[in-house]
């Protein structure tokens, strides 16, 4: 734990993100809010009408005082905008510095075993989970090892801990101890309560019902077996073993029909594999669901978006692209997605507009470069597109996007030996299984499917090809 005690440098907390962080809190709970703020209100007036504005007025200043912000959860907040905008190396920065903030908290004390250690509370091991799962999308699978093993030391049975950590043993190859921990999580899941009096039982019953109203009102998952599924089915995804995870979310969607993340699971998941009208099918399943948070209807809208795109079905993509704008105008990903559409119409001034908006709203991440370079690519505009794409490669090193999309430029110079290379690069910097995917289809690529090179870079063994069951 002690790593994480060190700040990291990532500007302060500003007055506005403090206002910001608390109404943002405001509206997520406002039913909860509604509910104290009525529940003090009727209690005053049963002394008088004086009496219940009192009340009213004393309840609110503890709900302020409640969630007034501190600078850990403004950097947790700050770390979860960049997640959704596509930038986990900035949501990783931010979730480090919110974790060296709440360290100062706590001293350091000696276990039993002689290892020095400290005290920590529940949201330091949310954050440790957050920090993971920013570690996993960056293929850095040793550092989320890391992460997840530090908060099992405090939450050794926590069921989402467990996932991270079994979702990073994949990235590093250690499939039987990554089944294991997987099995060991839907063991702690699925125990029923045995043995238990009438009592129990009706404690059990409530405190399900508790989750929930909690998942309804605070709009969080609840932690049972169709979402440890789930949780499964992403991280067999995350590590190219397709089989794995369709297995995992076909379960999920069986325990739960109308489970969103399932689903939207296997959107990406068909996606990933060319099964266009199935990815778009599942999506259009998430989209159903009016309770979901706007910010995840629109990352599912953006993908619909870019599933119609490979259709060629471009008036209903930019319709996804422009709902995904109309349900959070903060992210990149559906001005992205306009800018395609554009481009592919030959409205490269309109193209360029949107991708150099998505830039200015997420400088950090890597999307708007590699889509900028893209747009410049196809304009002939070799060496505007060779900074944008160095920029992301210099943002996520360790990620191969932006090196396909040097090879797909390569392509269109005649430079045949380079696009090679750089193709070489991105298999070798992964998500292998997706880019190989995406360089079979690419029809920029085309120029190199029948040279040796390139099918010894894509070419799969019957055993590694990736089937639906």
């Amino acid at each position: 734990m002690e790593e994480y005690a060190q700040f990291v440098d990532v500007e302060l907390v500003t007055a506005w993100e403090r206002m910001e962080y608390l109404l943002a809190r405001l509206w997520q709970n406002r039913l909860m809010i509604l509910a104290f703020l009525v529940f003090f209100v009727l209690w005053g007036l049963q002394y008088s009408e004086t009496s219940a504005v009192v009340m009213f007025l004393v309840g609110s200043a503890a709900l302020l005082f409640g969630v007034f912000p501190r600078a850990r959860d403004v950097y947790a907040y700050r770390a979860w905008k960049h997640h959704l905008a596509g930038d986990p190396t900035s949501a990783v920065a931010n979730y480090r510095q919110a974790l060296a903030v709440a360290l100062t908290r706590y001293p350091r004390i000696t276990t039993d075993t002689g290892q020095a250690t400290r005290r920590v509370d529940r949201f330091c091991t949310n954050i440790l989970y957050s920090l993971g799962m920013q570690y996993v999308f960056l293929n850095r699978a040793a550092e989320a090892r890391t992460a997840f093993e530090n908060a099992l030391v405090v939450r050794p049975n926590e069921p989402l801990l467990l996932t991270g950590l079994g979702s990073a043993l994949l990235r590093q190859g250690q499939d039987q101890e990554a089944q294991e921990t997987f099995d060991r999580v839907l063991k702690l899941v699925q125990e029923a309560p045995q043995n238990q009096n009438l009592l129990q039982r009706a404690l059990s019953l409530s405190k399900v019902a508790f989750q929930r109203l909690f998942s309804i009102m605070f709009q969080r998952p609840v932690i049972d077996t169709s979402t440890i599924y789930t949780f499964i089915g992403d991280a067999y995804a995350g590590a190219g073993r397709y089989q794995q995870a369709f297995a995992a979310y076909e379960r999920a969607t069986a325990l739960n029909p109308q489970s969103p993340n399932a689903r939207h699971g296997l959107g990406r998941l068909h996606y990933e594999l060319g099964h266009y009208d199935e990815a778009t099918a599942a999506y259009r399943q998430v989209l159903a669901n009016r309770r979901l948070p706007a910010e995840n209807r629109a990352i599912t809208s953006s993908n619909l978006g870019i599933a119609l795109l490979f259709q060629g079905h471009l008036p209903e993509a930019q319709a996804a692209f422009e709902q995904a704008i109309a349900l959070n105008r903060r992210s990149p990903f559906g001005y992205l997605g306009l800018a395609r559409v554009y481009s592919e119409q030959g409205q490269y001034e309109r193209a360029l507009e949107y991708s150099q908006h998505a830039l200015a709203l997420a400088p950090s991440s890597v999307h708007p470069h590699i889509g900028l370079g893209g747009l410049y690519a196809d304009q002939g505009r070799y060496e505007e597109a060779i900074t944008q794409y160095e920029q992301a490669m210099s943002l996520e090193p360790s990620l191969g996007w932006a090196w396909l999309e040097r090879a797909r430029m390569e392509t269109l110079r005649g430079d045949q030996e380079a696009a090679l290379e750089y193709l070489a690069q991105a298999l070798e910097h992964g998500p292998r299984h997706a880019i190989r995917r995406r360089a079979l289809e690419e029809k920029k690529l085309r120029p190199l499917h029948d040279l040796p090179r390139f099918r010894e870079l894509v070419g799969e063994s019957e055993e590694e090809k990736p089937t639906t069951p």
